[in-house]
């Protein structure tokens, strides 16, 4: 063998020799070779597609659909809607039972089942658990295809995309069903709040907010303190910032906002429950400035002489803070106005206008809000107003009784704003408003009256709680017997105060308790005569109580803090 065959030869061991050497260093040792680059082959196998879920096949249903033992109006729609399309598309009409909670039966995971809306089924909950408040999912979870939602909106957006997907996937006497796993968004609003871990959803439903806005509440039960606490990293996390919080007895309050939203999200400590209420972006309150006292901080209730053109003036209250302002809760009826004007004229340093720093109108009943209307007609050049302050609620949890003329009373009171240089404000329960040397904190707003539909605008009036040094007032307007006993739920013994306002005039008010509770030693009456009723005569005798100032006996100032 010449020179040039020893050369190939030599060439093609070299080559062989590192063919060897490469495939032991690719072994499962994990030694390299410096100037070696290998990469291991992984044996790989198609993974089988999924079968459809089947829901029809020959003729015959191999499902039914399930809800609720205790669904909702939306939930049993839901079904209803479900079942029937079914019948439209195929002739065959599905079974609708409800889930196995209180009845004993054994869960039985091989049966196939379309689960509609919070059913008890650990299928419905994982779904749900991953679905924000406004979403709906369509997942198929094992042998259950789940249509879940939190609202009813929402669950009603998701069986109408269940319903399409089954048209779909319905060809010669067979219907089944991808293993599919889709969410969407059915109102953006609700989408955008996180969804808190732990409680029991208990109601969403719209929130009070002027005409033309769009607010949204949600309610759950069952929610612990460290729940609670949690939920507000979750609210860090998503990008919503805290505008102020606030401690009201067991209760705690937080005000975020993020972009165009603003959220108010509660825990009432006593009651276990958390409140979520979602609505356009909008400050508490003007920024607190600093102030020089330059006057006595006073309340004075509003006199009503019996007999006389003021009879019908009803409730109205005048506080002037310690640097001159005025803060008006409540305005009476228009015959007020000039009265409730006089009284802030006679008080105002001569040349300059009237300066009131806030009104807060409880509720929208003329013997409460039109004295506002009228100074707002007739002496708004002589005055000014920083802010008003309402919540009357929302549409549409008001009764007919009351709907015909709701609208209208937002957009009059925005109307009265606008003409005084105001401001508008709505109002949340546990918002912390500072004026001078003055505290407002508000205690109660309609969404705390729950899911029910209000028959009586005076169950959604808003309770408020002034503290001017060491002196707390609680203002409670017309809070009747179905509202107050919330109230009491909510703050127990934290609902301590020095001067409280008897609520709807002592015309069957709020329950003795609250004012049990409260122990107030000065007791006003925005009334006439002291009815008998058994609450009045209860508030009357009760020990605590030094002075009953009755409206009907005339004007009556109370000086709260001194100016020195």
């Amino acid at each position: 063998m010449n020179r040039t065959g020893y050369s190939r030869l030599s060439a093609l061991l070299i080559l062989l020799l590192l063919v060897m050497c490469s495939v032991s260093c690719s072994g499962g040792d994990g030694v390299s070779v410096p100037g070696v680059t290998t990469a291991p082959i992984a044996e790989t196998t198609a993974a089988p597609e999924a079968e459809p879920l089947a829901l029809i096949r020959d003729g015959a249903a191999l499902f039914r659909v399930v809800r609720a033992e205790k669904a909702g109006d939306g939930e049993v729609a839901a079904a209803t809607q479900i079942r029937q399309d079914v019948k439209n598309l195929t002739g065959i009409t599905p079974e609708i039972a409800t889930d196995w909670i209180g009845r004993g039966e054994s869960y039985d995971s091989t049966t196939v089942e379309i689960l509609v809306g919070q059913t008890g089924y650990p299928e419905s909950a994982e779904v749900l658990a991953s679905t924000a408040y406004g979403d709906y999912t369509i997942a198929v979870q094992g042998n259950k295809l789940v249509v879940a939602a939190w609202d009813n909106h929402a669950l009603k957006a998701g069986v109408d995309a269940l319903v399409a997907l089954l048209h779909e996937n319905y060809a010669d006497g067979l219907l089944a069903v991808p293993r599919v796993s889709q969410t969407k968004t059915a109102d953006r609003i609700l989408s955008a709040i996180p969804t808190l871990a732990g409680g029991k959803l208990e109601y969403i439903q719209e929130a009070g907010v002027p005409s033309g806005e769009k607010a949204m509440q949600i309610t759950l039960s069952d929610v612990e303190a460290a729940e609670y606490a949690a939920y507000r990293d979750v609210l860090n996390e998503a990008g919503y910032v805290v505008m102020q919080e606030n401690t009201i007895g067991e209760n705690r309050y937080l005000t975020l906002s993020r972009e165009n939203r603003r959220l108010t999200v509660y825990h009432m400590g006593l009651l276990d429950q958390v409140r979520i209420i979602s609505e356009p972006a909008r400050p508490i309150s003007p920024e607190p400035a600093a102030y020089t006292a330059v006057c006595d901080t006073t309340l004075m209730q509003l006199g009503l002489e019996e007999g006389k053109d003021l009879a019908g003036a009803m409730n109205a209250y005048v506080v002037q803070l310690a640097d001159g302002r005025f803060v008006l809760m409540d305005t009476g009826t228009e015959a007020a106005a000039p009265y409730l004007y006089q009284y802030m004229k006679e008080r105002t340093p001569a040349g300059e206008k009237i300066r009131i720093a806030a009104a807060f109108i409880s509720h929208p009943h003329v013997d409460h809000m039109d004295g506002l209307k009228a100074m707002a007609e007739k002496y708004r050049r002589e005055m000014e107003c920083e802010a008003v302050y309402i919540n009357y609620g929302a549409f549409s949890m008001q009764s007919r009784y009351v709907e015909s003329t709701f609208r209208g009373h937002w957009e009059s009171m925005t109307a009265a704003a606008r003409f005084l240089g105001a401001e508008l404000y709505v109002l949340r329960t546990g918002q912390r408003i500072e004026i001078a040397n003055a505290v407002f904190e508000v205690l109660w707003c309609p969404e705390d009256f729950g899911n029910r539909i209000i028959e009586d605008y005076n169950n959604a009036c808003v309770v408020v709680r002034m503290t001017v040094g060491d002196s707390k007032t609680i203002f409670l307007g017309d809070c009747r017997d179905q509202a107050s006993p919330i109230v009491v739920a909510m703050y127990g013994d934290a609902l301590k105060c020095d001067m409280i306002t008897v609520a709807h005039h002592g015309y069957g008010g709020s329950v003795f308790p609250l004012y049990k509770l409260a122990s107030a030693s000065v007791v006003f009456w925005p009334n006439t005569y002291y009815d008998s009723r058994t609450v009045n005569e209860q508030i009357l005798a009760m020990d605590c109580v030094e002075h009953h100032y009755l409206a009907g006996d005339g004007d009556v100032v109370v000086t709260i803090q001194t100016k020195d």
